[in-house]
């Protein structure tokens, strides 16, 4: 629908979107995607470009992905780029923050981490 009505549609995600198949999904649906990228399958083909989010451009990393802040300066980029070539866009945002270990970078959050670096 979005793309009948000329929106060009990302999805953006912290992590790494072979997990639970969701390159596959929105790669083969129009999306273009944004994520890690450390991982990649033989014959891995979708219908969209994947962009990888680049080690330079990462702050904070746990298991599960970046942290939110350099997710955002990503989807930031990735918003000026289309306003700046007056394309419309739909970005579909998916960040990794919502469960354990709920580490997060130094300094940044006002909670106290044990020495493991996660929250009590």
């Amino acid at each position: 629908m979005f793309s009948q009505k000329g929106y060009d549609t990302s999805f953006l995600y912290g992590g790494d979107g072979y997990f639970d198949n969701m390159n596959n999904y929105f790669g083969n649906n129009g999306y273009t995607i944004v994520d890690r990228k450390r991982n990649s399958f033989v014959g891995e083909d979708y219908q969209s470009p994947r962009i990888p989010i680049e080690d330079k451009e990462v702050t904070f990393e746990n298991a599960w992905g970046i942290s939110d802040e350099n997710l955002y300066d990503q989807v930031i980029k990735q918003a000026d780029q289309k306003f700046a070539a007056g394309k419309p866009f739909y970005d579909f945002v998916m960040n990794t923050s919502n469960h354990r270990p709920y580490t997060y970078p130094e300094g940044k959050i006002d909670i106290p981490r044990d020495r493991e670096g996660k929250a009590p």
